[in-house]
C-alpha cells in the first residue's frame, strides 16, 4: 500500500541551510519538496493556496507563524533558527516542541512522525517549556 507523499515547502531559510536541507529532503521517496522563493507574503499566499503538510522556515516571528497556522490549521511549521542547531515545531495546539537533534536526518524523521499522525512520536522531542525550565 502506497501512502500519499508528504508535501514539504521550504520557505524563508538562509541560503546555506537551504543548500544543506534541500538535497536531503529531496532524496526522501515519500516527500514532495517545493522550495518557495520570494518574501514572507509570497510564502503565505502559497501556503494558503497549496496547503502543504509541512513548511520549513527560518527565524520568523511567532506571531507570523500563528497567522499561518490560523489560515492552514493542519500545517506543521518547522522553524530552524540561527546556524541550524536550534529547531522547533509549531502546530495549531497550545504548545510548541523543541527538537533535540535538528540535523537534516533528524528533521526528515521528525517531519515523517509529525505528519503521519498514526506513528508514535519520536522520543527525542520535548516541549519547549520543559526544555526552557531545565536549561
Amino acid at each position: 500500500m502506497s501512502e500519499a507523499a508528504i508535501r514539504v515547502f521550504v520557505g524563508t531559510l538562509p541560503m546555506l541551510l537551504r543548500d544543506v536541507l534541500l538535497p536531503v529532503l529531496r532524496s526522501q521517496g515519500d516527500f514532495d519538496v517545493t522550495p518557495v522563493s520570494g518574501g514572507w507574503r509570497q510564502l503565505q499566499e502559497a501556503l494558503v493556496a497549496e496547503r502543504p503538510d509541512v513548511v520549513i522556515l527560518g527565524e520568523e516571528p511567532e506571531i507570523a507563524i500563528a497567522d499561518v497556522l490560523e489560515s492552514v490549521p493542519r500545517l506543521k511549521v518547522f522553524q530552524i533558527r540561527g546556524d541550524g542547531r536550534d529547531a522547533r515545531v509549531f502546530e495549531l495546539e497550545p504548545r510548541r516542541r523543541a527538537l533535540r537533534s535538528p540535523t537534516p536526518e533528524g528533521l526528515v524523521d521528525q517531519i515523517r512522525s509529525t505528519t503521519r499522525a498514526a506513528l508514535v512520536k519520536a522520543n527525542w522531542i520535548e516541549t519547549a517549556d520543559e526544555s526552557e525550565e531545565t536549561g
